[in-house]
């Protein structure tokens, strides 16, 4: 994931920053998104980690982070499976796969989706 910087912006240079540049999180939190709910708009399974990262962080102080970008699966899921990632995909990507890589804990949310998406198998082969 990354950050704007304000005072980048505001200087008028480069004003997003990755968040591994600046620090290592502790725990990722793999997971699928789940299921869609048109009516919320939200994820059922990304519900879940956003709970779950802002407990771990409350409660334990650990830095967490998880990849909230919808690149990653759902509609996008058969583009990947063909090798045919436009370039946000593929930082996302590689953002995620540095996250597995650089942090101590890796916390897989496994579900029957979770283990039939490519990208969440490549989080768990790399962690």
């Amino acid at each position: 994931g990354s950050l704007t910087c304000p005072k980048c912006r505001q200087a008028g240079r480069h004003f997003f920053v990755k968040v591994s540049e600046v620090f290592t999180p502790e725990v990722f939190l793999s997971y699928n998104s789940g299921t869609y709910d048109r009516l919320t708009g939200l994820h059922s399974t990304q519900e879940v980690a956003k709970k779950l990262k802002q407990i771990l962080e409350r409660e334990a102080d650990v830095a967490c982070w998880f990849d909230e970008g919808k690149e990653r699966g759902g509609a996008n899921a058969w583009m990947m499976k063909m090798n045919r990632l436009d370039s946000g995909q593929a930082a996302a990507m590689a953002d995620a796969r540095q996250g597995v890589e650089k942090c101590s804990v890796v916390l897989l949310l496994l579900s029957d989706a979770y283990l039939n998406t490519d990208a969440c198998k490549r989080d768990f082969l790399t962690a």
